[in-house]
Order: C-alpha cells, then sequence, then structure tokens
C-alpha cells in the first residue's frame, strides 16, 4: 500500500480565516511546542525523579508568499490585538491541532528580493492539543 501526502489537504483557520492557499514555497506550517512534557532532576545522592509540565504552548509558524492576499488578513486580525480559536488539519496524514485562544506575536519581517518575498507569522497558541488519528 502506498499513502500519499497532498500538501493541498492541509487547512489552518485563525480566527474567521480560513488559510489554505497562497502558502510559500517549501516549509508552509512549523509546530513548535513550548513547553518540555518531562523533565527529570538528579537529587545530590543520584536519585531521580521526574517533573510534569503542565505548558501546553505552541508557536505555529505559517509561511506565505508576498503576493498573497491572505497576508492582509492576517494584518488585520494581527491589529484586533484579541485572542482567537486556531486549528490546523491535515488530512493526508490525519493530525489535528486545536487551540481555544491564540494570538499574533508581531507582524512578520519584510522581505524585498529578486524572488518571491515570504512572510513568516507566527502565531502563539495556549493550550494546543494534538491528536493523530488511527488509519
Amino acid at each position: 500500500m502506498t499513502d500519499t501526502y497532498d500538501p493541498g489537504l492541509v487547512y489552518v483557520v485563525a480566527g474567521a480565516v480560513p488559510i489554505n492557499t497562497g502558502f510559500a514555497e517549501g516549509s508552509m506550517v512549523r509546530v513548535a511546542r513550548q513547553g518540555d512534557g518531562v523533565r527529570a532532576v538528579v537529587g545530590a545522592a543520584g536519585e531521580t525523579a521526574f517533573v510534569e509540565s503542565y505548558d501546553e504552548r505552541a508557536e505555529v509558524t505559517i509561511r506565505m508568499m508576498g503576493t498573497s492576499r491572505l497576508n492582509s488578513a492576517l494584518a488585520g486580525l494581527e491589529a484586533l490585538g484579541v485572542a482567537f480559536p486556531f486549528s490546523i488539519v491535515s488530512i493526508s496524514t490525519r493530525q489535528t491541532l486545536v487551540g481555544g485562544a491564540a494570538r499574533i506575536k508581531r507582524m512578520p519581517d519584510q522581505e524585498f528580493s529578486a524572488d518571491m518575498p515570504t512572510m513568516e507569522w507566527v502565531f502563539v497558541v495556549a493550550k494546543a492539543t494534538e491528536v493523530i488519528s488511527p488509519v
């Protein structure tokens, strides 16, 4: 059996803004966890204990082509300065990330070159829950 990954089946929704077109070439969406799930602590006598982390934040970076009309919608969302729901669904990989509250960290850096400019939007997502569905 051969599986196929289709980048056209990656859907991001930030507030009321659906983001499924206009992605930059290469990496489109990256999710980086902010907290460790668990960390080990070693006592003076060498005993080890584990400490659970309840930091469920994630930073999600979305790379858009500079010409994408969605950049204007995302700039408007950033200007509102309020939290919004956030989700990512990848049909091909059966992965979902949902966050009840997210904000855009800041406006992207500007880039002008002979190549297609890229705008990187960074979202801070609180209580990001990930699910990988079985086949």
